[in-house]
């Protein structure tokens, strides 16, 4: 086939061919290469979970996902520093898709929008397979953070744990697996069964909690003063160097300045999984990575992790114990994965 498949490109390259045959947007308008685009002070986004991809039925109930749909959207706003304001929701359907899940999805869509101000005003529905999830956020920002903005001597900070959801991830591959059909089942029975899994792990129950219902930092995204931020989504060994790209600076993470908790740790030691690996290459964490002049205040220690600087060059390095390499990413992608 001419130009190869889109499993030889991968998602970016896919996206910078997508990029060169559009028209570039006007002045004060941000298109494809940011979390969210941006019209003025006005934000939009999309994105889709589908079936057998994104969520196993075998791992959630209807409700979480209708979460976690709303959660990966509301991430790209906070990534924006912006405020949330309406969504529209668009369901590919199977015909035999029980009703009964149709309003899970809607109520796990509807407990989120409350907690955040989002307004679910409509979308549309269509019969296909698999089942699929997609949401359209609108939003607003006095102040927009892009990714542009990083120069060297800036310090990286990333907020909460990484690699929590990817621990989580890995749990219920491992636990549930080749499992029936959640959907299908009494909720109690199936919940329990999903508890005595993740409670086989320390903490396990939490990192299961996270990979299923995402929290998106919306109050982070607006409380800081970031020179560019960018949402972990895809795992930060993939997300950092578009960071880096967009802005056209290099990177330097120390993997000593990771945020480790000992929770978090022994954790990893019961997945047999080293942290740090788990943290630069998990995705789905969905929280936010941003760069901070040296000048600035250092935001919350609490919220925010230090992890690194902006150099000038283009190479993003890891520096691991005295030792520096290029930071490889193992991470997902929609194509070569």
């Amino acid at each position: 086939m001419r130009g190869g498949t889109i499993r030889d490109l991968g998602e970016d390259l896919l996206l910078l061919r997508i990029k060169s045959v559009i028209d570039s947007p006007s002045p004060g308008v941000v298109g494809i290469g940011d979390d969210a685009a941006l019209l003025g002070r006005q934000l939009l986004t999309t994105d889709t979970l589908v079936e057998n991809v994104h969520f196993r039925r075998a791992w959630c109930t209807p409700e979480e996902l209708g979460w976690k749909a709303l959660a990966v959207n509301l991430s790209d706003v906070a990534a924006m520093g912006g405020t949330p304001r309406a969504a529209l929701v668009s369901l590919i359907l199977p015909a035999e898709t029980s009703v009964s899940v149709v309003m899970g999805l809607y109520r796990g869509m509807q407990r989120l929008a409350r907690t955040t101000g989002v307004a679910i005003l409509g979308g549309n529905l269509a019969k296909g397979s698999p089942l699929s999830i997609t949401l359209t956020v609108t939003g607003e920002s006095e102040a927009p953070v892009l990714r542009t903005g990083a120069r060297p001597g800036d310090r990286i900070f990333v907020s909460g744990q990484l690699g929590l959801a990817r621990a989580g991830y890995l749990i219920l591959k491992r636990k549930l697996t080749g499992t029936k059909d959640a959907w299908a089942e009494p909720r109690a029975t199936f919940l329990r069964r999903r508890n005595e899994a993740a409670n086989a792990y320390p903490g396990g129950l939490k990192a299961v909690r996270r990979f299923l219902l995402p929290d998106p930092r919306l109050d982070l995204g607006r409380d800081v003063h970031a020179t560019a931020m960018m949402d972990v989504s895809d795992g930060l060994a993939t997300d950092l160097p578009r960071l880096a790209q967009a802005s056209g600076v290099g990177m330097v993470i120390d993997t000593e300045m990771l945020p480790v908790s000992r929770t978090f740790r022994a954790l990893c030691d019961a997945l047999k999984v080293a942290p740090e690996a788990v943290m630069l290459e998990g995705g789905e964490d969905y929280e936010l990575v941003m760069t901070v002049s040296p000048s600035a205040e250092v935001p919350d220690a609490v919220a925010w992790h230090c992890i690194g600087e902006v150099t000038s060059g283009h190479k993003v390095l890891v520096r691991d114990k005295g030792r520096t390499r290029p930071l490889a990413s193992r991470s997902f992608d929609h194509f070569k994965s």
